[in-house]
C-alpha cells in the first residue's frame, strides 16, 4: 500500500453546502444532490459576535487550484494527489461558481461528478457565495489497486462557514463534519480522471 499523503490544503468555498439551512435544501457531499429543508443553525455555531449581513461576505475570493506535479504521475501517489487536487476543484467551481471544471477531470458516467457539476450550475441561478473555506483536506490514502487505476480514501472536514447572497444577507450556514470519501480513479492519455465517488 502506497503511504498515507498527508495534507491540510484548505479548500476553496464550495458556496452551497450547508449543514444548516433557513427553509432551504441540503447539498450532500457524497452525491452532490440536495436533501429536504432543515432548520436555521443557532448564532453560536459560527460565534455569537458575527452579523447576520457582511460587507466581508464580497471580500472573499476563492483561488483556482493547479494540479500537483505528483498528480501528473501513473502510480498509486500520483492517483492520491489527483484526488486531493479533485475535491479542491470541486470547492473552487461551487465557490466561483464555474462550470466544466469538474467535467474535465471525469468520467461520463460518474453520477457524483454529475451532480457535483449540476451543483455549479444551481450556484450560478443562486448567487450565493461562501465568506470563508467550507472544507479541508486531512488525508488521502491509497486503498487499492484496480486495473488501470486506484481506489482512494480521502479524509474531509467540512468547516462551519456561513454563505451570503449578493447583497450581503445572510443566505445559509454550514456546520462542521468529518467525511470519509472514497474515490475511484482511471489513468488514461490525458492524465487520472474519476470513475466514481461515495462516502465511506
Amino acid at each position: 500500500m502506497t503511504p498515507s499523503i498527508p495534507t491540510r490544503t484548505t479548500l476553496v468555498a464550495l458556496a452551497a453546502i450547508v449543514a444548516v439551512i433557513v427553509a432551504g435544501c441540503l447539498p450532500d457531499l457524497t452525491t452532490g444532490s440536495s436533501t429536504g429543508p432543515t432548520t436555521r443553525a443557532s448564532a453560536t455555531s459560527l460565534g455569537p459576535s458575527e452579523p447576520e449581513s457582511s460587507p466581508a461576505a464580497t471580500a472573499y475570493e476563492p483561488k483556482k487550484p493547479k494540479l500537483p506535479t505528483a498528480a501528473r504521475r501513473a502510480n498509486g501517489a500520483g492517483a492520491a494527489a489527483f484526488t486531493g487536487y479533485f475535491f479542491e476543484l470541486v470547492g473552487f467551481a461551487w465557490a466561483m461558481p464555474q462550470t466544466g471544471l469538474i467535467e474535465d477531470v471525469s468520467l461520463r458516467d460518474c453520477q457524483a461528478c454529475a451532480n457535483y457539476a449540476g451543483e455549479a450550475d444551481r450556484l450560478i441561478s443562486t448567487h450565493e457565495r461562501f465568506a470563508s473555506d467550507p472544507l479541508a483536506v486531512e488525508s488521502v490514502d491509497v486503498v487499492t489497486k484496480t486495473g488501470d487505476g486506484y481506489e482512494i480514501r480521502a479524509d474531509v472536514e467540512q468547516l462551519a462557514a456561513r454563505v451570503y447572497n449578493l447583497n450581503g444577507s445572510l443566505a445559509r450556514k454550514q456546520a462542521s463534519e468529518a467525511l470519509t470519501m472514497v474515490v475511484q480513479t482511471k489513468w488514461s492519455s490525458q492524465g487520472w480522471r474519476v470513475v466514481s465517488v461515495r462516502k465511506e
